[in-house]
């Protein structure tokens, strides 16, 4: 099921198992230790711990609210149809845009230095941002945690780990 699919308009169509805890704190610890092994000792054992973290992780992603309307049915927030949606980007040394990613909400505030009332966010696990990613046309990939250790991904890479892990 696509990420537009859960976030437009359609009631009842995210499992129970599928849903996110708004009141838990997004932090993906077995992905950060991962990463930082990884990048210290590029062996495959470390490897394999990031991937492992990688497969669990769910993933800030952030967007403008100033140009979204949203409504609440019952729990559930809802954004509301003809609503422009914005993400934000971050961008390589040759102009090209990547998605950021945020392991945690610490994370967010070293990249975006201020606060802004305008910025909201999202909760995606791996495999939706993924998803995102390789079905938009704006994106050359995506980087964990631009604002401090940056991971990037590109497309390639995006992709073939969906052709690798996907279920």
């Amino acid at each position: 099921m696509s990420f537009f699919k859960k976030i437009f308009g359609k009631k009842n169509i995210i499992s129970e198992d599928e849903k996110f805890d708004i009141n838990i704190p997004v932090e993906n610890p077995e992905l950060i230790d991962g990463m930082n092994l990884f990048i210290q000792d590029k062996s495959e054992n470390n490897l394999t711990k990031f991937i492992n973290g990688l497969l669990k992780a769910k993933f800030l992603v952030l967007s403008y609210n100033d140009e979204m309307e949203v409504e609440q049915d019952g729990k559930n927030t809802v954004i509301k149809q003809n609503s422009k949606l914005k993400f934000l980007n971050c961008f390589n040394e040759d102009g090209e845009a990547f998605l950021p990613l945020f392991t945690d909400w610490k994370e967010v505030n070293v990249w975006l230095k201020e606060p802004d009332k305008n910025i909201g966010g999202f909760v995606m696990d791996t495999f939706e941002a993924f998803e995102f990613v390789k079905l938009g046309e704006d994106y050359n990939g995506i980087v964990i945690n631009p604002g401090s250790k940056p991971w990037t991904m590109n497309n390639e890479q995006v992709n073939n780990f969906l052709e690798d892990f996907k279920k």
